[in-house]
């Protein structure tokens, strides 16, 4: 919804090598707006995929072949105590995490005040450490555009994936809903119940389901 009225943010979207349907509400708009639901080559019907999940799935990867990962967000040690807690569930696994900057705001405006000074030590630390896969974690769309700015500077390639909550989740600071829930489709609402303060956010998701819903009578095609 975001990305509706900002371009940039929009085309940093469209242009991610990877983007997954982390939201039940996007896997229920592909289906209902009736694009095709499985894989022509595979016969897979689209599903969703969480984000928590796909990280922790490149976490286990990245210690079984050796490639150092490196976590930025949070803040009070939040991604320190989420290194710390993966490291233990896998053994083996290197890397460094350290607290996100304070960020006031959620456009591309407060990623443009950290100065040059910050990116290129940021990109330094990446190189100099060897670091493959480096998650962020400052929420959307802070995150997205984070994460833009350091491709920019990078020297080498790296996999840089954002995270939203998922380091207080690893952390054990937020717990995820139970199975039953997740199936439904309401693991929004039951992090909705653990920080109340995101309810503005969710008010987003009528806004999308009134958006697919006019859509499906007035194409826009």
């Amino acid at each position: 919804m975001y990305a509706r009225t900002h371009a940039h943010f929009r085309d940093m979207l469209n242009r991610a090598d990877v983007a997954l349907p982390d939201g039940i509400g996007l896997v229920w708009a592909w289906r209902f707006l009736g694009f095709t639901t499985s894989d022509v080559t595979t016969g897979e019907k689209l599903e969703r995929i969480p984000g928590v999940e796909f990280m922790e799935d490149l976490v286990q990867i990245a210690a079984k072949r050796g490639v150092r990962i490196g976590l930025i967000g949070g803040f009070d040690g939040l991604a320190v105590k989420a290194l710390e807690c993966l490291q233990s569930a896998y053994p083996g696994l290197s890397g460094w995490a350290e607290d996100g900057p304070i960020l006031e705001g959620a456009d591309e405006a407060v990623i443009d005040r950290l100065d040059g000074t910050f990116w290129a030590s940021l990109a330094q630390k990446i190189v100099k450490t060897k670091t493959g896969i480096v998650f962020v974690g400052l929420g959307a769309p802070k995150q997205e555009y984070f994460i833009h700015r350091l491709t920019e500077e990078l020297s080498v390639p790296v996999v840089c994936m954002s995270v939203g909550g998922s380091f207080a989740v690893f952390a054990g600071r937020l717990k995820r809903a139970p199975l039953f829930i997740r199936s439904i489709g309401f693991e929004w609402f039951w992090r909705l119940l653990q920080e109340p303060w995101r309810v503005h956010r969710q008010l987003q998701l009528f806004r999308f389901v009134l958006f697919v819903l006019r859509t499906k009578i007035v194409p826009t095609h």
